[in-house]
């Protein structure tokens, strides 16, 4: 099941690009803004972006850095659907980074680089270009949500790293509303992180890591302050790892809108 990358007809290897055009006809019929970052043959980096009229929180959003992970991809397009990545907030989409990973479904870049560890000192020029847009943003985002899976634990589980001081756990409302319907990880240590009824509050120094910085560490650094990684079990079909990250995304939305 876990190896499934079909979904509403379309197949990210056989249909990726049709998949994209939807994707991209959604969003501008949502009033996004769609440009291409990375406009090498075969794998453009979209990305999707809107500012709202209001005075509201700037939220960050990315899936399928890894091309084993479609879950995420495919949760982007139903999000855009119904509709939920609305006014009340100012929206910065990557709702695929890996492209070519994707249509290989291979975890890492077909160059090799796991793109996911590319961030310090970037030697993808995909991952270059995302940095460059990112470090041009007028301001840090509020919150960035990464749509990630794992192969291991049975339930869904999610890293938080939360710079306000003293703040309410958003991480907690997103595991409370996608327990409702789904299981969550049980396991008190994930990836060698310890973990509480699915929940990672990571204890790193960026400066000393070896293996290069994920997105979500590269945006702590003073590029976002509340970072949110969801990782949905790969295990399980695909229709129920595509609904948890699209109920996790509308919870974190909420927490972030009510906070």
């Amino acid at each position: 099941m876990g190896l499934a990358r079909h979904y509403k007809g379309y197949h990210l290897g056989k249909s990726y690009f049709s998949y994209q055009t939807r994707i991209r006809t959604l969003a501008q019929q949502r009033g996004f803004a769609v440009n291409t970052l990375h406009p090498a043959p075969g794998e453009p980096l979209t990305i999707l972006t809107r500012r709202s009229p209001k005075d509201v929180p700037s939220v960050y959003l990315s899936a399928g850095i890894h091309g084993n992970e479609p879950s995420g991809v495919f949760a982007i397009h139903d999000l855009l659907l119904e509709g939920a990545l609305d006014e009340a907030f100012h929206w910065t989409i990557l709702p695929c980074i890996n492209v070519a990973g994707i249509l290989a479904g291979t975890r890492e870049h077909p160059s090799g680089i796991d793109l996911n560890r590319d961030f310090r000192e970037p030697a993808s020029p995909i991952i270059r270009a995302l940095c460059d847009c990112i470090d041009s943003a007028m301001e840090p985002f509020d919150m960035a949500m990464h749509l990630h899976e794992d192969w291991e634990p049975g339930g869904f589980y999610l890293y938080e790293l939360d710079s306000r001081p003293d703040a309410k756990s958003i991480g907690q409302a997103v595991i409370e509303e996608v327990g409702k319907n789904h299981p969550i990880a049980e396991a008190a240590e994930i990836d060698g992180h310890s973990a509480e009824n699915g929940l990672i509050r990571p204890v790193v120094d960026p400066q000393t890591m070896k293996d290069g910085w994920p997105e979500a560490i590269y945006l702590t650094q003073g590029r976002c302050k509340i970072n949110l990684t969801f990782e949905t079990p790969s295990r399980m079909p695909i229709s129920e790892r595509i609904h948890m990250q699209s109920c996790a995304v509308k919870a974190a939305l909420h927490a972030l809108r009510t906070a």
